[in-house]
């Protein structure tokens, strides 16, 4: 349970998660790329349905290539953000991460 300080407020239950993610790669240059992606995802408890989440996430990528060849040196940037929200009673607030 939210906030909950001993064993008591402990329980277990078993869930299914399904999501689905779906991007496009463009190639900048020889050596360099950019990547967006977008993901949807939903998490469904068995014995606690007050704890169900619905996920949203976008996220960008772009990688600069150092040289030629599978074991060249590369560089990498990334921006991703999601928004879970809970939705049952046991869930009193929306988490978004950056």
């Amino acid at each position: 349970m939210p906030r909950g300080i001993d064993d008591f407020h402990e329980r277990e239950s078993t869930f299914m998660r399904a999501g689905i993610t779906a991007g496009k790669r463009i190639q900048l240059g020889i050596n360099d790329s950019l990547t967006f992606a977008s993901n949807l995802g939903y998490r469904r408890f068995d014995e606690l349905p007050g704890f169900d989440r619905i996920e949203l996430g976008v996220s960008a990528n772009y990688r600069y290539k150092f040289g030629f060849g599978p074991f060249a040196p590369a560089a990498n940037a990334s921006v991703n953000y999601n928004v879970e929200n809970g939705a049952g009673q046991t869930r009193d607030t929306e988490a978004a991460r950056t």
